[in-house]
């Protein structure tokens, strides 16, 4: 009992290195096609001594081996899976290398000129070659089969990820917009109304100070706050993206001089919403980094009715070994989850922000 049980890992490893598995052609041919060339550089070792003579002597004839070898299997292939056999899929599977064994050592006579013992016996070294080295492959090929599964799904956790992490965003971004809105506004009007009614009994030039602080609140509540509000939720589908846009640049008016052009009939909610955020942090990145003194912001649609967005800006240029910040990130996950392609370069004293959206996405 004993005894069943310590092979029984060796017979499962051999069964599963048996098969079934899908012949491959191309790998099978150019190892054949190496074993035939080293074969013949053993045979004609002994007519010259120099290698590389040898070597090219023996080139043709093996290169016409491996090329026929290639079309018998890519034949073998069709045939093993196309022919329907009540036979299971092993079985099936190493009686077509048996058979592509033998028909590649009857290929191998038109070269080699064998004894009829020695076809047999290289009958079973073609079948065993093909089988083991088949069975390699097949595991190899499995096991990136595998992997690139693996890879696939933790790409799509990232991308589920990467959404998660934008609803999240602008979900809390709506939140302390409805805050300052609801919240923040309404509690300066109060004040404000509080403030009036003590400057009305209020003896000069105190209530004249009283009424200062009150345009300082009414102008903090209309302005501020409200713009505040917006950026962090920007209203596009009451007011429309260049509205929304032209609000967001008066937080830059001081430092940036920025022209926008916008060219398309209709922009959808979601798109609008994206381009905006991705404006924001370019317009931030010129700002910051590139410390730029003029930006140029395009939104176009193409003759493939396809949104092409750039935003250049005269700043420094990018630094050869930049490292993506969370500013890149944002613009990263808001492309991706529209769909998108983007690029960043630096030319000629101006560095560009390119991004293309498919139409049909949204």
């Amino acid at each position: 009992m004993a005894m069943k049980t310590k092979f029984n890992p060796t017979l499962k490893s051999l069964k599963d290195l048996l098969g079934p598995w899908r012949i491959y052609p191309l790998p099978l041919a150019l190892m054949l096609f190496a074993a035939n060339q080293f074969a013949v550089t053993r045979v004609l070792q002994n007519e010259d001594s120099r290698f590389y003579k040898i070597w090219f002597k023996g080139l043709p004839s093996s290169l016409l081996y491996g090329v026929i070898c290639y079309l018998t299997l890519i034949c073998f292939k069709w045939l093993f899976e196309r022919v329907k056999s009540e036979r299971s899929p092993l079985t099936r599977h190493l009686v077509s290398l048996a058979i592509a064994g033998c028909a590649l050592e009857l290929i191998h006579q038109i070269f080699i000129d064998n004894t009829p013992k020695q076809i047999f016996s290289f009958c079973l070294r073609n079948t065993f070659a093909l089988v083991i080295l088949g069975g390699i492959l097949g595991k190899n090929s499995q096991r990136l089969e595998i992997e690139i599964v693996k890879k696939s799904e933790a790409f799509a956790l990232v991308e589920e990820q990467r959404e998660l992490f934008i609803e999240a965003d602008e979900k809390v971004r709506r939140e302390v917009a409805n805050f300052l809105h609801d919240n923040v506004q309404t509690n300066l009007v109060v004040l404000a109304v509080e403030l009036r009614k003590i400057a009305a009994v209020v003896d000069p030039p105190h209530n004249q100070e009283i009424n200062s602080v009150i345009e300082e609140i009414d102008d903090l509540r209309a302005l501020d706050v409200r713009l505040a509000s917006r950026k962090l939720s920007p209203d596009i589908a009451t007011i429309g993206l260049a509205a929304t846009l032209e609000e967001l640049f008066l937080e830059y008016r001081k430092t940036l001089d920025i022209s926008l052009n916008v060219k398309s009939t209709y922009i959808p909610n979601d798109l609008g919403l994206g381009v905006y955020r991705i404006i924001e942090q370019a317009l931030l990145n010129a700002s910051v980094h590139g410390q730029a003194s003029k930006c140029s912001v395009k939104l176009i649609q193409n003759s493939n009715n396809d949104f092409v967005l750039s935003v250049t800006n005269n700043g420094l240029p990018l630094p050869n070994n930049r490292s993506s910040g969370s500013g890149t990130a944002v613009i990263e996950s808001w492309v991706r989850k529209l769909h998108g392609s983007w690029s960043l370069e630096s030319n000629s004293g101006e560095t560009l922000l390119r991004a293309k959206f498919p139409t049909t996405t949204h």
